[in-house]
């Protein structure tokens, strides 16, 4: 009777773990001036990614560490993760910055997304709207690094968008 309640336990308190009840994902973007691009970088759930990939293709998709997934996050990113200039205004089809693909690194509790934009921009508006469709309660984390300053702003469904300047570090 004891090991069966102990596998019992076993067994349910892993389940508890993998369904986490926190959706959150985390973007720092720093302004590196020198060689005028954004640099970004993204920490996201792997589980919560591959149900996002997953649902935004149609088909399932599994997160192995291997770059046979680059393209499928790269083109979901791109998707969700949109930066233009600032004076964009409302109503305008502003064109978004090329984001390129610099590259990934994953573990069994997060996965790196690294990106930069080339840009002489400095200030920008960064439109994040990763995992929103999966959950109502999906928190989106912007860290911003300003000349060494760090800030950090929530994004949610809600909210999804901010204006940086990076001349400005105590924004």
């Amino acid at each position: 009777m004891f090991k069966s309640v102990v596998i019992w336990l076993c067994l349910f308190s892993s389940t508890a773990l993998l369904a986490h009840p926190f959706h959150t994902s985390l973007t720092e973007i720093e302004y590196n001036a020198d060689q005028q691009i954004l640099e970004i970088a993204i920490r996201l759930s792997p589980g919560d990614l591959e149900d996002a990939l997953s649902a935004f293709f149609g088909s399932s998709v599994v997160l192995d560490g291997s770059s046979d997934n680059d393209s499928v996050i790269f083109a979901y990113i791109k998707q969700k993760l949109a930066v233009y200039p600032a004076d964009s205004k409302a109503g305008d089809d502003p064109h978004s910055l090329s984001l390129q693909w610099v590259g990934k690194q994953l573990d069994i509790k997060s996965i790196w997304i690294f990106l930069t934009a080339p840009t002489a921009e400095q200030v920008i508006k960064l439109d994040n709207r990763l995992l929103l469709t999966l959950n109502a309660q999906q928190m989106n984390t912007l860290s911003v690094i300003r000349q060494g300053k760090k800030s950090s702003h929530q994004l949610t469904r809600n909210n999804t968008s901010l204006v940086i300047n990076f001349n400005n570090p105590d924004e």
